[in-house]
C-alpha cells in the first residue's frame, strides 16, 4: 500500500498549498507584502511552448497588466506593498495591477527560482521598476493546456 500513500502525501502537499495560497506572485520594492486576487475577464491563455511559465515572464517584463490578466484564473488574490489584500475578480485584479505597473514604471523582470511541479507551479523572482525592486513570487496552475494565475504577491526590498 505504499503507492496510495504517496498518492494520499502528494494530495495533502497540493491541498496544503491551495489552502495557503493557489498562484503567488511576490513583489518586493519598499515595504509590501502579498496576495492578487484573479481578475475577471476572458478565458486564460494557452502557453505555446513548453515553458509554462514563458508568457507571464514576458507580461511581467514589460509591466503588461493586459497580457498578464490573460493568464489569471476567475479569481486572483492580490498582495501589493501598499497594503492592498484581497480576491479580485479578474478583471479587478486587471485594473489593480495596471495602477501598480504605471505607478511604479517597470523597467524589467528575472527569474531567480522556477518550479514546475505538477501542480501548481511557482515562480520567484524580481521585478523591476523605477520605484525600486520587488520580491515577485507567482503560484500558478495548469488546467489542461491553460496557465492559470491563482495568486500574485509583490514584496518591497
Amino acid at each position: 500500500m505504499q503507492t496510495s500513500g504517496n498518492i494520499s502525501a502528494k494530495l495533502s502537499r497540493s491541498f496544503l498549498v491551495w489552502g495557503a495560497a493557489a498562484i503567488l506572485i511576490t513583489f518586493t520594492a519598499a515595504g509590501a507584502h502579498r496576495g492578487f486576487p484573479a481578475l475577471g475577464g476572458s478565458s486564460p491563455a494557452v502557453v505555446d511552448s513548453p515553458d509554462r511559465l514563458g508568457g507571464v515572464v514576458n507580461a511581467l517584463q514589460s509591466g503588461n497588466a493586459e497580457e498578464l490578466s490573460r493568464y489569471f484564473d476567475s479569481y486572483v488574490d492580490l498582495t501589493l506593498p501598499d497594503k492592498r489584500v484581497g480576491s479580485y475578480s479578474k478583471s479587478q485584479a486587471k485594473m489593480v495591477l495596471r495602477d501598480f505597473f504605471d505607478t511604479y514604471k517597470v523597467k524589467g523582470f528575472n527569474v531567480q527560482v522556477k518550479g514546475e511541479t505538477e501542480n501548481p507551479s511557482y515562480c520567484i523572482g524580481t521585478l523591476q521598476t523605477r520605484g525600486g525592486d520587488f520580491r515577485t513570487t507567482l503560484f500558478i496552475r495548469q488546467e489542461g493546456e491553460q496557465t492559470l494565475i491563482k495568486e500574485i504577491n509583490l514584496a518591497a526590498r
